[in-house]
């Protein structure tokens, strides 16, 4: 990835980039889903760990749209994306329960982003007002704090806590 270009990248397209991500997480949901029915237990497991790892995705790239672009020539950009991805596995022993637990933790997680699914997101994310930009500069400094622990639970936190701490 060409990190350089994304830093680059106008608002606009970062936030269609977001918005396509958010898309694809529940597309991933509804086809492991699919699959969970059909008995592919070890597929449906791996789209779901992906729909996960594209909504980090999708959050990655709504902060960038949202930041002002001198921000974001400063931020940790490789580290904001490169959290949502995983090693693709599809263990071939995968119980229905291992695969029921996956499909819940994609589905929580897709719903995080449901808001980018209406047709104004693109707009909204990159025009995001004085709340969105303040809130992209914690976010960024929290990213920057994490070193380098990059699993999908991890950015969850540090999501979480910003918000937490941007409403409290």
């Amino acid at each position: 990835m060409d990190l350089a270009a994304v830093k680059q990248a106008p608002a606009w397209a970062l936030a269609e980039g977001a918005v396509a991500a958010a898309r694809n997480a529940h597309c991933l949901v509804e086809d492991a889903e699919l699959l969970s029915g059909a008995g592919r237990l070890a597929r449906a497991f791996s789209l779901a760990g992906l729909a996960v790892e594209e909504v980090g995705k999708a959050g990655g790239l709504a902060t960038l749209a949202a930041m002002p672009e001198n921000l974001r020539a400063r931020a940790p950009v490789g580290r904001m994306l490169e959290w949502h991805q995983m090693k693709l596995v599809e263990p071939a022993e995968i119980t229905a329960a291992e695969v029921r637990e996956q499909l819940d933790r994609a589905r929580h997680a897709a719903s995080a982003v449901n808001a980018m699914l209406d047709p104004s997101a693109p707009a909204w994310l990159a025009n995001p007002g004085a709340a969105g930009v303040e809130f992209s500069r914690t976010l960024v400094m929290a990213f920057g704090e994490t070193g380098h622990v990059r699993s999908a639970e991890a950015a969850a936190d540090v999501l979480l806590d910003t918000a937490t701490k941007m409403h409290g």
